[in-house]
């Protein structure tokens, strides 16, 4: 959203105001430690005279330096401003909370567990005869009790009657005769009627019972079914809760991540564009002009101009660099022994730890590590170096004090400082973008008016104070000239800065005679910096993964991500594939160094036979469709070969007898002591029979005289010279292994190398064993013993 202010005539300042969360973001270009942002915002309508264009919202991480303009009108960029300013913008309005679902469910639906179950027709009918033929029974039996009652009412009444009656005994006797023989008429009935409705009370009860008894076991399957639906209702509402709740965790967790995140002051950059009143003669039809001649048109021409062009409208492209966004190579590597091959997925893991999200933006992966545009580092000068003679010893010996110039010493430490510092200065600045605290920085840069052009921002700075010359060759002949003719390797010196500011040195090679003085003196070694070297993959067209596009310019190589992505701040990167690559022809190997470790290491040799260099960066290893772990994979350029320590093969089992030593005397005037000492090394390859043999190179030594009256002789393997690359055929098949006769276990050719070192190469193959045996002679004269010089 853009927010346009007119001035009064006066100042003529035509104002717009734009936000950096509204500004579409075109393209992104990832490297190893920043990122280039290009947004673009359309349509920007200008007015003649000066006009202002600012940008608020920036991250704090961004380069003022890198900041460049570019408009596609007739607008000139005459001035650039970069401050830091409060967020205006607040955080609720930008990330509102998220109104959580309501998580109480109507119960209308349910069945109530109290709900009046219906029962069958012929169970109620049962019921209801039952009811009816109780009533009866009571019936009856209160007609049984009125019957008695009459009878101790007639009893009492006889024992009161007037007994000076004349007839009183006739009367008495005939009235208690009719309504005795009536009561206990009442009564017979009563009681016959009484047990006959017991009878059929019994019976209704009994068919009452067997219809509840099926209504209940109807019920009960009804029960059973019921109490799993709502087992189950249960179960899914705890699973809908917990869902819930780890959405309200997640919902919470992203919240601490954008608070993080965001900023509590951002950069603003102020653009200032001349849009001219006058439009150049040669735009105007039927005109023409040279590059210096203008054509001068009325006053009245110019105010239909002015009227018709009152608004310009003009597309801005505005690009910068920042830090805390990059991207590092990730590698799972999958191998196979079985048919020696092995296929390397290449990955991207992308990065944004600055306050800004790019939204549906190109994003490009370039391999440069901005180590080829210091423009401040100048190319060193060699400076003489002039030694002299004195008498005695000053200090350390002569062939010390030579090795090095005084100014090489001084560069070499002064780039193991500076490595450290950029170090140092990297990590504050990943680590605390929001609490970095920079002054306002305008940058003012007057360009000449064209009627189209580009305006970049990122302005020259002054050179830094010349210093020290710095020496790029290490290495001296006897006569102080530079020599090259002894394996001397020369190491450029030349500290160079980043891309986009950032410093990386390398410093210089050291050659054989100023390695001792390199220890002594702890100056840092060249692969101490080396790890800062650029990284510059190349294409692979059959190997790139579909998906990306790669492209080889110069000394880098980018890789365009397929589709619009967004990059939104956060600690953990993203994964985006961009490659896989084949290899064939893996070779698998074993090194056996029985005399510190009776183990079998797996090795993996794989020749990168893409186009694509791989870069130094983490892999997964799988061998054989078993994970192994992570490893560290080297930078390995087309055409070349790495090597991969894949661990201890349990299948290779390899034995290192204690040694045998037979100890002689000799000689009559003289006596010689001399001793034999025998070592066996045992291999034994577990594998199945009929698997693939196996490839192992065995190491040993014997020792190094440092006297001239004691010797070493090597007995056995015999007929070895020192650096003779055929070697000789040694080996013998183990008895413990296989059967005696048995000479298919494979071979073994051994050779001897300097400083008493011994190699095996050994082909053994699947299920058989073999022995080698390393045996030599000590001799020195009679009454001395060898010991070992430390």
């Amino acid at each position: 959203m853009a927010i346009s202010t007119t001035f009064s005539e006066e100042d003529s300042i035509h104002k717009v105001e734009y936000l950096a969360s509204d500004i579409n973001t075109s393209s992104v270009t990832l490297f190893p430690s920043r990122a280039q942002v290009r947004r673009e915002i359309k349509a920007v309508q200008l007015k003649h005279g000066t006009n202002q264009i600012t940008i608020v919202g920036l991250s704090q991480t961004l380069d003022p330096d890198s900041i460049r303009v570019e408009s596609n009108g007739s607008a000139t960029v005459t001035n650039l401003e970069v401050e830091e300013v409060p967020n205006r913008q607040l955080f609720d309005e930008v990330y509102p909370q998220i109104e959580s679902e309501s998580e109480s469910e109507s119960d209308d639906n349910e069945e109530s567990d109290d709900e009046v179950k219906p029962e069958s027709s012929h169970l109620t009918a049962a019921q209801h005869a039952l009811y009816q033929l109780k009533d009866k029974l009571d019936m009856a039996r209160d007609g049984v009790c009125n019957a008695e009652r009459r009878l101790e009412i007639l009893e009492d009444i006889s024992k009161l009657g007037n007994r000076k009656a004349p007839d009183f005994i006739q009367i008495t006797l005939d009235h208690y005769k009719e309504q005795r023989a009536k009561a206990c008429q009442d009564m017979v009935e009563n009681r016959k009627l009484v047990t006959e409705l017991t009878k059929d009370v019994a019976k209704a009860e009994k068919k009452v019972n067997k219809l509840q008894s099926e209504e209940d076991k109807k019920n009960e399957k009804k029960n059973k079914a019921k109490a799993k639906a709502k087992k189950e209702k249960e179960k899914k509402k705890a699973l809908k809760d917990r869902v819930k709740g780890e959405a309200r965790r997640e919902r919470a967790r992203l919240r601490r991540e954008q608070e993080r995140f965001w900023p509590l002051k951002v950069y603003s950059v102020c653009i200032t564009l001349e849009v001219a009143a006058f439009t150049p003669a040669s735009s105007r039809r039927g005109s023409t002009a040279s590059d210096i001649d203008i054509s001068v048109v009325s006053a009245a021409d110019v105010h239909d101009d002015v009227e018709k062009t009152a608004s310009v409208e003009s597309d801005l492209v505005f690009s910068y660099v920042t830090s805390s966004a990059y991207w590092v190579p990730n590698y799972d590597l999958q191998l196979s022994t079985t048919n020696a091959s092995a296929s390397l997925f290449f990955d991207a893991m992308l990065t944004n730890q600055t306050s800004e999200t790019w939204k549906n933006c190109k994003i490009t992966l370039s391999t440069s590590q901005a180590t080829f545009s210091a423009l401040d580092d100048k190319i060193p000068t060699l400076q003489p170096w002039r030694i002299g003679i004195t008498s005695g010893y000053v200090g350390r010996r002569d062939d010390d004090r030579i090795t090095w110039s005084r100014e090489e010493m001084v560069a070499t430490h002064r780039a193991k400082n500076q490595a450290k510092n950029q170090a140092v200065m990297l990590q504050a600045e990943n680590s605390a973008f929001n609490s970095t605290k920079m002054k306002t920085k305008k940058i003012t840069s007057n360009i000449a008016n064209s009627f189209q052009q580009s305006a970049f921002a990122s302005y020259a700075v002054p050179p830094p104070p010349p210093t020290a010359p710095v020496v790029t060759q290490r290495a001296s002949s006897l006569f102080g000239g530079q020599s090259t003719g002894f394996g001397n390797t020369s190491g450029a010196a030349v500290t160079s800065g980043g891309l986009f500011g950032s410093v990386t040195p390398a410093a210089p090679a050291g050659g054989q005679f100023g390695s001792r003085a390199a220890e002594r003196e702890a100056i840092v070694e060249p692969e101490s910096v080396q790890e800062a070297e650029v990284e510059k993959p190349s294409n692979d067209e059959d190997a790139i993964y579909d998906a990306s596009l790669m492209e080889e310019t110069g000394l880098t190589t980018t890789y365009d991500l397929p589709g619009l992505k967004t990059l939104a701040p956060k600690y953990n990167g993203s994964k985006q594939r961009v490659a896989r690559i084949p290899f064939s022809n893996v070779v698998f190997s074993h090194t056996v160094v029985a005399k510190y470790k009776a183990v079998a290491y797996l090795n993996a040799k794989l020749k990168n036979s893409s186009k694509v260099a791989l870069l130094k960066g983490n892999a997964s290893l799988t061998l054989d469709g078993t994970f192994m772990g992570k490893t560290s994979l080297p930078r390995c350029s087309s055409g070349e070969s790495f090597n991969l320590s894949l661990g201890i093969d349990p299948a290779i089992k390899v034995t290192y007898a204690k040694p045998e030593v037979h100890r002689t005397s000799s000689g009559l005037f003289s006596k010689e002591d001399s001793a034999v000492y025998i070592r066996t090394i045992t291999l034994h390859n577990t594998r199945a029979v009929g698997g693939r043999a196996v490839d192992l190179l065995v190491q040993d030594q014997v020792p190094v005289s440092e006297d001239e009256r004691l010797r070493v002789e090597l007995l056995y393997p015999r007929g070895l010279v020192v650096d003779n690359h055929n070697g000789v055929v040694t080996g013998a098949a183990d008895k413990e292994g296989q059967s005696k006769d048995d000479g298919n276990w494979g071979k073994a050719i051994a050779k001897l190398k300097k400083e008493g070192r011994l190699s095996w190469d050994v082909s053994l193959n699947a299920g058989k064993a073999a022995k080698l045996t390393l045996e030599y002679s000590v001799s020195m004269p009679g009454g001395h013993s060898a010991y070992e010089v430390m």
